[in-house]
């Protein structure tokens, strides 16, 4: 992943109070929860004494037990119990597995994948997204590939009458004029001029129209 930059990892109702919650993200076993004010907790999901799945385990206040041995953990990712040894026992200082720092803005929870820092900035957001004209729902679908091949596709439209020749690439459009792309500070967008090949070289971007009401990405 490009380092440095939060990520949305799932929506902030998906981290119940009491309740543990396991997830695989940027090829990493993460393990989430929230403390008693609330706030949202990440570790890496793995004890660091013998490995067990952390997700797996129980809240005791704003600790994360692990389901072995009871090891807590505190949000920092520094183990504050080990039972055998009893509870006044001083916990070596090893004792430590990866905290992850999270923040929750805009419905999501997000994760920052990068060196650490003091000053991180507020997650990112695309204003608008607050437009309340609009409505958006969350979807989800799992591709077996790396996440560049999955951008790399929704940035390709000479695939469309191929792959989808059934739906939005029918018509056997293979000619590709342009595409034309426009970006805003929110992001980008993709303008699909796609026509069936009758002879003619395809229009580069700045021979086209601006954009109307034509199918766009």
């Amino acid at each position: 992943m490009i380092p440095n930059q939060w990520y949305a990892i799932l929506e902030s109702s998906e981290v119940k109070p009491g309740k543990v919650v396991g997830i695989t993200r940027m090829g990493e076993r993460l393990a989430l929860w929230r403390d008693t004010r609330g706030q949202v907790a990440c570790l890496g999901d793995m004890c660091v004494h013998r490995g067990a799945a952390l997700s797996h385990g129980e809240l005791c206040g704003d600790h994360l037990a692990c389901p072995f041995h009871g090891l807590q953990y505190h949000a920092t990712g520094r183990v504050r119990v080990i039972p055998a040894n009893g509870k006044e026992t001083p916990v070596p200082r090893g004792f430590a597995t990866q905290a992850y720092a999270v923040r929750e803005a805009h419905g999501f929870v997000w994760l920052w994948w990068g060196e650490a820092r003091q000053d991180l900035p507020s997650p990112p957001w695309f204003t608008d997204m607050d437009d309340d004209a609009l409505t958006y729902a969350p979807f989800r679908q799992r591709w077996p590939v790396h996440y560049s091949r999955v951008i790399e596709n929704q940035l390709d439209v000479v695939h469309l009458p191929f792959v989808h020749r059934h739906t939005i690439g029918r018509d056997n459009h293979t000619l590709v004029n342009g595409p034309l792309v426009k970006q805003s500070d929110s992001g980008m967008t993709i303008y699909v001029y796609n026509q069936a090949d009758e002879g003619l070289r395809p229009l580069k971007p700045e021979e086209l129209p601006e954009p109307g009401g034509e199918f766009r990405l």
